[in-house]
């Protein structure tokens, strides 16, 4: 019989290689040896996703009745789990994912699982799941980097309680910052070191930013919800050390007061192309309020809104007069022209046009009008040249 050298390694490699591995594969290691029996009480990441409990059960979630009794018995799962982890183990993650847009997790479970990891001194905690618009109430912790919260539908207000002072990733889904629950006007003040911050699909309207340390900040109003087919106007941004700045919107972002003196990077992709009232204008004066930055990304939907009036392009300052590179990217809609009008307007005044550097999407090309532009009354002669361009 060969040795079993894997078996005689230390306790901390051992759980290294359980961290690797799913979480019910890991509790079934405890049938291999005794030396195994008991290593999975220790395990420092604990990762419960319903959807790989479903492969690993060989359960369905394809209808309604199906996905109820499997969440029952995922919840049944992680808390024979718990109780049965050595109390004194730490946990570094703790992630709790029920994946499934059929599945309503109970709120009185997730409460539960939520003060077991923080108690724990948790460092990494995500929760992806629906459940009532009661958000988990959080306990104070001074370990807890990394939080992430996401919601597959209904927008819920955050708790009070929402404070950790070493917390430097931050990542919300579909979550409010303003009614009866509201925290306070700047609702991240209790997170002195944070360095991260993601919002997805949450209402920003009049939110105030202020992030000493903040460097990263993204934003994305994407949804199917017509809740979200609105205009939305922050109340401040205001991180001295935010270096990248993503936006993506059915409208163009706006700010009351934005202050963001170390600005290195910037992308935008609106992508509401019907030309209401005022959009070009909104989308230039957002342009113009992150004008410090370096680096700027735009998508060719976005370049579309500002061909909303090109006599109005042509009368404005260059928005990014420190710009070094322009990168223009491939967007939602099928687009292969950008106006040149709208190509000197982001370029020509800038204080590095000479050694300006521009990337192209495939199959994009400059143009000084566009194919849809013209009447049928124009020109055959020109009309003719065009459409041979794009054939």
């Amino acid at each position: 019989m060969e040795e079993d050298r894997i078996s005689q390694l230390p306790d901390e490699i051992l759980l290294q290689i359980l961290s690797l591995t799913d979480i019910n594969e890991a509790v079934q290691t405890s049938i291999l040896s005794t030396r195994w029996k008991n290593l999975w009480h220790s395990l420092s990441d604990l990762h419960f996703h319903l959807t790989r409990f479903a492969a690993h059960t060989h359960s369905s979630l394809k209808n309604y009745e199906a996905a109820q009794t499997l969440s029952h018995r995922f919840s049944d799962f992680i808390s024979h789990f718990l109780s049965h982890r050595d109390s004194t183990a730490s946990i570094r993650s703790f992630h709790l994912s029920f994946d499934s847009s059929m599945v309503c997790a109970h709120h009185e479970f997730i409460q539960n699982c939520l003060h077991y990891a923080i108690n724990h001194g948790v460092q990494s905690l995500r929760l992806r799941a629906n459940y009532s618009n009661h958000v988990p109430m959080f306990l104070a912790s001074k370990r807890l980097q990394e939080l992430e919260l996401r919601k597959f539908s209904c927008v819920t207000y955050l708790p009070q309680q929402f404070s950790f002072p070493h917390l430097k990733t931050l990542y919300l889904e579909s979550y409010q910052f303003t009614g009866d629950c509201t925290i306070s006007d700047e609702p991240f003040s209790g997170f002195p070191e944070l360095e991260k911050l993601t919002l997805q699909r949450c209402n920003v309207s009049g939110l105030v930013v202020k992030a000493p340390r903040l460097r990263f900040l993204e934003i994305t109003q994407e949804t199917n919800s017509s809740y979200f087919h609105q205009e939305m106007r922050m109340g401040e941004i205001s991180a001295p050390l935010l270096v990248s700045f993503s936006y993506e919107g059915f409208f163009a972002f706006e700010c009351s007061k934005v202050n963001l003196p170390l600005l290195e990077h910037v992308y935008f992709d609106i992508y509401k192309r019907v030309n209401v009232e005022g959009m070009r204008l909104k989308c230039v004066g957002m342009l113009q309020q992150f004008g410090n930055a370096k680096t700027v990304a735009l998508t060719s939907d976005t370049l579309k809104v500002l061909e909303l009036d090109d006599d109005f392009i042509k009368r404005s300052p260059s928005p990014f007069p420190y710009m070094k590179c322009l990168k223009l990217i491939k967007g939602r809609w099928d687009i292969s022209t950008v106006r040149q009008c709208v190509m000197n307007y982001l370029t020509v005044e800038t204080l590095h046009c000479d050694s300006l550097m521009v990337e192209f999407p495939r199959g994009v090309d400059v143009v000084e009008q566009n194919l849809e532009d013209l009447s049928d009354d124009d020109d055959s002669d020109l009309i003719q040249p065009l459409k041979l361009l794009f054939e």
